[in-house]
């Protein structure tokens, strides 16, 4: 077994134990059930805005292909319209 393999496993049974701690404080004392609530909640509001960040940036990607899809068609348009048969020097 490696060594940062063991350090890790290390480090991850601590932050179990610590958050078992943690509802275990907030189980018993009043103050320590609303800090928890606040926290949980907080946790979940960052995961909201996260996740409309993330969609918001798929949108606006989407967006930009949209955009550049219809401008490719109306330049392609515009260019089949145009005479080909005229010269620069007739009105």
């Amino acid at each position: 077994m490696s060594l940062q393999l063991l350090i890790k496993s290390v480090i991850f049974v601590v932050e179990g134990l610590l958050l078992l701690l943690a509802l275990l404080v907030s189980a018993h004392f009043e103050i320590g059930r609303l800090l928890f609530a606040i926290a949980v909640g907080g946790l979940c509001a960052f995961a909201e805005i996260f996740v409309i960040a993330k969609i918001g940036q798929r949108l606006w990607k989407w967006s930009g292909k949209i955009t550049s899809m219809l401008a490719l068609e109306r330049t392609a348009k515009a260019k089949s319209q145009t005479p080909t048969n005229v010269s620069r020097g007739e009105a």
